[in-house]
């Protein structure tokens, strides 16, 4: 018999919600946008971040310099894990 992966418990659950919000304001997201962006606005970015100032998201459309979708790309979970799967050696 395999062992669960995770544990789970009747007395444990997740607020998505907040989870989600937590993570938007985690200022480690800024770094997936500095190739993009550049250091100075990306830095300006995480210091308002971490001074309240909003999400990452909603800060870096509001420069201007990324449009929505892109950004998403940007900043999907996949895609910061590296867990996007990478196409084969014969481009499939």
């Amino acid at each position: 018999m395999a062992a669960e992966p995770w544990p789970t418990s009747p007395r444990s659950s997740v607020d998505s919600a907040s989870l989600a919000a937590a993570a938007a304001r985690n200022v480690g997201l800024v770094t997936a946008l500095t190739p993009h962006l550049g250091y100075a606005r990306s830095a300006e970015i995480a210091k308002a971040v971490l001074g309240g100032g909003g999400d990452v998201r909603t800060l870096a459309l509001a420069t201007g310099s990324l449009e929505a979708a892109a950004l998403d790309a940007l900043l999907r979970p996949e895609a910061l894990a590296n867990l996007d799967p990478l196409p084969a050696a014969d481009g499939r």
